[in-house]
């Protein structure tokens, strides 16, 4: 099969949209044509696929918070036919999609018939996670786009760096909210109140 699939998964606020949206981007410097596809409707991908190379990209492929069976249902009724569609010798079709870990390990996924659960991305894994110095790296620009990189310590960096529960999001939350930064190491170690409060404003 020359149909390219990935799926991106992890948990909430890792950055998975970003990601395959990120992707699809340098794709289209490849001279790929971009389709965002509507999440309730996989048969856009064989409505709309051409000759030319083209990108397909899906958020929540399968639900936003849990798993829709019906969404589920529609992508193994036309999985035959999104295979022999997106077949091509060039291989100058792909589908790029995100989907929430807890979906990702769902036995009703698992066991799906789909082309959705062939190629799967785990952000968590080891091999995808980022490093330290990365994830410092990242941290750093994001207070960089407020000029904040001059008021942290390196040891508070390094605090900061050590959670990985939502750690794109949180780096944004404490670069964007005074309050957080004032806080700074605690915010990321203490990530719930730190995303609670952002929830409640």
């Amino acid at each position: 099969m020359s149909v390219t699939v990935f799926l991106v998964t992890s948990s909430s606020g890792l950055g998975k949209t970003a990601i395959i949206r990120h992707i699809a981007l340098k794709f289209k410097q490849e001279g790929f044509e971009i389709i965002n596809v509507p999440i309730e409707s996989p048969e856009y991908i064989v409505k709309y696929k051409t000759n030319k190379k083209q990108i397909f990209l899906i958020d929540d492929v399968l639900g936003k918070y849990d798993l829709s069976p019906t969404l589920l249902e529609k992508w193994e009724r036309i999985n035959e036919k999104l295979i022999s569609c997106m077949e091509t010798e060039l291989n100058s079709n792909k589908i790029l999609c995100s989907l929430r870990l807890q979906i990702a390990r769902n036995k009703r996924f698992k066991n799906a018939s789909t082309i959705l659960n062939k190629e799967v991305i785990d952000l968590e894994h080891e091999f995808y996670a980022p490093s330290k110095e990365e994830k410092q790296e990242m941290l750093m620009n994001h207070l960089r786009t407020n000029d904040l990189e001059k008021e942290i310590k390196i040891r508070e960096i390094e605090i900061m760096c050590e959670t990985n529960y939502a750690f794109p999001l949180l780096c944004k939350l404490v670069s964007n909210d005074e309050e957080i930064f004032k806080k700074k190491s605690n915010s990321l170690s203490n990530h719930y109140h730190c995303l609670g409060r952002n929830l409640i404003q």
